[in-house]
């Protein structure tokens, strides 16, 4: 409740309370409610008595008056700024501020005032803002390159929108090692570009020109006019050369051969040209002429060079021709036309020397006389003369022929002497060297013998001396077996159980060595034939025991 004194003096009352307005000095009363804020809402209290103390109160809260000259406004809602958004605050001073969401913005001074609102901007790689600060003198335009996520303005801060495309940003010039650019600098230099890189302008700088890298042959050269005046020569053939860019305010000098070039070659060229002549007995004839021309000296050329070069050599052969021609008849002509334009390539080549040019052929390909009768008579006279050298060529060829096959009869017998020789050159070589493996096979074969010679006597000077040791060592081991044996036997009688013993010992050892032993009476003959088959054992036994059988009736009969 607001209370009106005289003269104009207020006082609040805050409730709850009774209050009573029945006083003489009481003019007029008001009730003001208390206001409940949400979270986003604000709401403006204006004073007055003192527009200074006038402020913004923001939920939640429950906002009440403080002061009697206090007035509350209706209720407002927050200015919700998301991640990417912001805004731009103009205070009393009229200076500016930036405020980056994500929140909820209500004026933090009283009088304060959103200029702008807006979204930041999200840079891509390779890529740049161009941004004017009206706050700055010293750097009023300023390039952002990215990638940046997120780039915010700053207050007096405005974009230059790109007009080629109608985005915010400018996408950075591509450098590769086949492209390159000229920069003019702030300082108005123009400067060649060619590392491979995204180029970002700084600001102040613009880009003039795209230039291509230019690849020369070992055969091209080519002129460049300089800014000052003078010429550059880069030839194919020195490799520092064959590989470059143009620099700024450098060009081509072009040169007219039928066809627009900037790149010249050093290899030959064909130049066709007609035209017309007249010979001197009053024949009109036009020629279908072909000239060979290369570039000898590429200095001389560069120093002199012919802008239009088939134009030129085309006007000064052809008038050297029609000054040759106009001398000789139509027959004459006919004859020595191809020998007429070959006498022309010297004194041509005298004129073009100095430009460093060189013609080495000149041939007419074909005439024809503009007069109808006369190219009827002329055409008939060709074909007797062609009829002719056909004949003549074909007698060359047959003879060239023939001097080519004995060119290879001679050549096949020489491969074949040379094959002989070779082949009996390679059986001698083989021949000795078998003897010398020989002669080497022998000396080594007679150093075994001597070896095994040497090894023969050493082994029987051994067995001798093991055999020596044998005996002795039989001998004593009788001597002991018969002292050992009872004395009344006789000495024959001990031998032959020394026998005895041996054959003992010998049959022990036959029976341990053989799988199967067939023994027979001692006064049997024992034969053994090894027989090829069945049948000849057969046969071999039947005849043998025939013969015992004749044998055995002839003793009975006795």
């Amino acid at each position: 409740m607001l209370i009106c004194l005289p003269p104009h003096i207020y006082f609040q009352v805050e409730g709850p309370v009774f209050a009573s307005c029945f006083t003489p000095c009481c003019e007029s009363y008001k009730i003001v409610s208390k206001r409940n804020l949400d979270g986003n809402e604000m709401i403006e209290i204006k004073n007055l008595l003192d527009p200074s103390k006038s402020e913004w109160r923001k939920g939640p809260a429950l906002v009440k008056l403080t002061d009697p000259w206090e007035e509350l406004t209706s209720i407002k809602q927050c200015l919700v700024l998301d991640q990417d958004d912001y805004i731009v605050v103009k205070d009393t001073k009229g200076d500016k501020s930036v405020i980056k969401g994500p929140l909820a913005y209500y004026p933090r001074n009283y009088g304060d005032e959103v200029e702008t609102k807006t979204q930041c901007v999200a840079i891509p790689v390779n890529t740049y803002l161009i941004v004017h600060d009206a706050d700055s003198t010293t750097k009023p335009v300023i390039h952002v390159r990215g990638p940046i996520g997120q780039f915010y303005l700053r207050a007096f801060q405005t974009l230059v929108p790109n007009k080629y495309t109608n985005k915010q940003f400018w996408d950075c010039v591509e450098v590769t090692t086949g492209k390159a650019i000229h920069v003019q600098r702030l300082s108005g230099a123009v400067e060649l570009i060619e590392e491979p890189s995204f180029y970002m302008p700084e600001p102040g700088e613009n880009v003039v020109a795209f230039v291509d890298r230019v690849v020369l042959s070992p055969n091209d050269f080519c002129v460049i006019r300089c800014p000052d005046g003078n010429v550059k020569i880069l030839d194919g053939r020195n490799p520092r050369d064959r590989s470059f860019f143009l620099q700024p305010f450098e060009e081509f000098i072009t040169f007219d051969c039928d066809v627009p070039l900037t790149k010249m070659s050093t290899l030959g060229r064909l130049i066709s040209h007609k035209f017309c002549v007249r010979t001197s007995d009053n024949v009109v004839e036009e020629l279908d002429l072909r000239i060979s021309v290369f570039i000898e000296d590429v200095q001389h050329f560069c120093n002199n060079p012919i802008i239009k070069l088939h134009s030129t050599i085309k006007m000064h052969v052809q008038n050297i021709l029609l000054d040759q021609f106009a001398k000789v008849s139509l027959e004459y002509f006919m004859d020595q036309f191809n020998t007429i334009a070959e006498s022309v390539i010297a004194p041509t080549n005298l004129f073009f020397n100095p430009f460093g040019v060189k013609i080495y052929a000149m041939q007419i390909l074909a005439f024809n006389c503009t007069n109808a009768t006369t190219q009827e008579l002329l055409q008939s006279q060709i074909h007797v003369s062609q009829r002719k050298q056909n004949q003549l060529k074909e007698a060359e060829n047959a003879v060239k022929i023939q001097v080519q096959e004995n060119e290879v009869e001679i050549r096949r017998k020489e491969l074949e002497i040379s094959a002989f020789q070779q082949d009996c050159k390679v059986a001698l070589e083989a021949k000795d060297a078998e003897n010398a493996l020989r002669m080497q096979e022998l000396e080594i074969e007679i150093k075994e013998e001597e070896k095994r010679t040497s090894l023969l006597e050493i082994r029987r000077g051994n067995q001798l001396v093991e055999a020596e040791f044998e005996g002795r060592a039989l001998g004593h081991a009788f001597r002991e077996q018969l002292a050992g044996i009872d004395p009344n036997l006789s000495s024959r009688e001990k031998v032959e159980a020394f026998k005895k013993q041996c054959d003992l010992k010998q049959a022990k050892l036959l029976y341990a060595k053989a799988n199967k032993m067939e023994v027979y009476p001692k006064e049997v003959d024992m034969l053994t034939f090894q027989m090829k088959s069945k049948e000849d054992a057969d046969a071999m036994k039947t005849s043998y025991m025939n013969g015992v059988g004749f044998t055995q009736g002839q003793k009975s009969q006795a």
